[in-house]
């Protein structure tokens, strides 16, 4: 099953590169500190790494508890993403830098009494986010247009008729290479949501699969470690062997990987492994490209 993957890639347990990186880094942390707003100051901006880039955060009183549960430290660094992927965020061209440097944009936090935490954006991260945030906003009027053709379409006698679950996986995909696009995506949800139907499932060693979901261009499984089994600092360096575990897993899958490989690699979307600390909410994600599944099926 495909689930099973999560196991097998703790078992197994050319960068391009941006020459105006340092220059621009080296512009922006000279208007630091900078205030994002009231309470939330970068002090310094620093390249740490050939393709690695720290921003580092104060909080002001108001902000300070964020640091004190792992549910506040989600929404921080949920907020931390938007700003810097918003169209109007002012650190455009340092993502961009990062963006094209297959690089990770890092955010060491700190807040008043001394308290602090870290979380890392790698670049598909930011580049996914960046679509989401900027796609256009559909007026009332569209939507309304939007509407009316749907319900055109719906009177209209149905073209395909979805195939179920077990005809696609008994299939290997095959069936996939004459659907429409339409008619792809809507197979790949039910795929998920047959998935998903079972979390959470308990994967052992401390792992416990919570949720599988499309986000953004990628398909998302959420995993959340025990830390008193599995550090989270232990899965971060082991995530070169855990992707070529991945992939391995991939190119000897079986029918269920087929067909769920297959339709991401339909529809232009990757895979990423989100492994979570229960207590911290550090996380750790491994990431396959579309090419990288296609590559791995043989297609």
């Amino acid at each position: 099953m495909l689930m099973l993957l999560a196991v097998v890639l703790l078992a197994g347990c050319g960068q391009k590169r941006d020459s105006n990186l340092k220059a621009i880094v080296e512009q922006e942390n000279a208007s630091c500190p900078y205030e994002l707003e009231e309470g939330v100051t970068i002090t310094k901006v620093e390249q740490v790494s050939d393709n690695t880039v720290a921003f580092f955060i104060t909080l002001g009183d108001e902000f300070g508890s964020m640091l004190d549960d792992a549910e506040s430290k989600e929404l921080l660094k949920t907020g931390m993403l938007h700003w810097f992927t918003d169209s109007d965020s002012p650190f455009k061209e340092v993502v961009d830098a990062v963006i094209s440097n297959y690089g990770t944009l890092g955010c060491a936090i700190q807040n008043g009494e001394g308290k602090k935490w870290k979380c890392e954006f790698e670049s598909y991260e930011l580049e996914s986010a960046r679509e989401e945030n900027n796609s256009p906003v559909v007026d009332a009027d569209e939507d309304a247009e939007a509407e009316e053709v749907a319900e055109e379409e719906a009177a209209l006698p149905a073209r395909e008729e979805t195939p179920s679950y077990e005809q696609l996986v008994n299939s290997n995909g095959d069936e996939l290479d004459s659907m429409s696009d339409e008619m792809l995506e809507e197979v790949l949800k039910l795929g998920i949501k047959q998935a998903d139907s079972n979390m959470p499932m308990d994967l052992g060693s401390g792992l416990t699969m919570k949720s599988i979901r499309l986000q953004g261009s990628n398909l998302l499984y959420t995993v959340e470690c025990d830390e008193d089994q599995i550090p989270v600092e232990l899965l971060e360096v082991a995530k070169d062997e855990m992707k070529k575990s991945m992939i391995e897993m991939v190119k000897t899958g079986d029918s269920d990987m087929k067909f769920i490989c297959k339709a991401l690699v339909k529809t232009h979307r990757g895979m990423d492994f989100k492994y979570v600390g229960d207590t911290s909410g550090e996380s750790v994600t491994v990431h396959l490209t579309t090419n990288e599944i296609k590559r791995a099926i043989g297609l």
